[in-house]
């Protein structure tokens, strides 16, 4: 269909570089498209754009071209609302950022999925932006609580730098590998802190489609560095934050087998 062409475009667009094109794109397929997963893909994708750039302007166009055509009381506004929430936070406006946090709790908390994403953020804001370690530790507290296996308690471990909660993953990197170093193997990066860039070396233990992907503190994905085919061997990539801001990332691998995530920390 000429709608999932325009999204290949426009992800084509967005790893060229060229944001201001893919922005364009994205933003027809989600005018044409808002009521379906497809249409909330191209939303996400547009604040993706915005971050990759480095540009500043996301929350003047989402007030002019993306809340126009949101319903206020529905699941796509919390997840716009989420978005403005997270330039908020990459330009610094840490109180704005985190009362967003609070409204979404209190105001829009429709479904679990928007409760854990949002427990979890209010964590890594009291560490990252207040280095507030009790607030940190009490909400993530809340987190593992109501959802004991989630993946989010494994990034909650990385920021809090202990193993407070069950790592829901670990179990599957060692017993794939059965070795309780493996991990340290498959996934390192160097130099750590770094500014702005870092090479990933990475070990695949047997032919697979290998991922690797950088999230920022709060789970966004900011860059897709590996998404192909690789035979067994050990490789290495480059990140490049020179358009992020300082602060804690993390960098996750997954072949068919195994994932394993890292921290890695840019200091500029």
């Amino acid at each position: 269909s000429s709608q999932a062409d325009e999204l290949i475009l426009a992800e084509e667009k967005q790893k060229e570089g060229r944001y201001d094109e893919a922005i364009n794109l994205f933003l027809e397929v989600f005018k044409k498209e808002k009521e379906n997963p497809k249409g909330r893909y191209a939303l996400i994708k547009i604040e993706e754009c915005f971050t990759q750039a480095g540009k500043k302007d996301f929350l003047d166009f989402s007030k002019k071209e993306l809340k126009p055509l949101i319903k206020e009381e529905t699941e796509l506004y919390v997840v716009l609302f989420e978005l403005e929430t997270h330039q908020l936070y990459n330009m610094g406006y840490k109180d704005n950022a985190m009362n967003n946090l609070k409204t979404i709790l209190k105001k829009y908390n429709y479904n679990t999925e928007i409760e854990k994403q949002t427990l979890y953020r209010m964590g890594a804001f009291c560490l990252d932006l207040y280095n507030d370690t009790l607030s940190a530790e009490k909400t993530f507290d809340e987190l593992a609580e109501k959802y004991p296996d989630d993946e989010l308690l494994t990034y909650a471990n990385m920021l809090l730098n202990e193993e407070r909660y069950n790592k829901p993953n670990a179990k599957k990197i060692e017993q794939v590998t059965g070795a309780a170093k493996a991990e340290e193997e498959l996934l390192s990066n160097n130099p750590n802190p770094f500014n702005p860039t870092t090479i990933i070396n990475y070990h695949v233990p047997e032919n697979s489609l290998v991922t690797i992907k950088v999230y920022d503190v709060l789970g966004k994905e900011v860059a897709e560095l590996v998404n192909e085919e690789k035979i067994s061997g050990k490789y290495s990539v480059t990140f490049n934050a020179s358009n992020l801001s300082s602060g804690v990332y993390f960098y996750t691998i997954n072949t068919g087998k195994y994932s394993a995530v890292k921290k890695m920390l840019l200091i500029k």
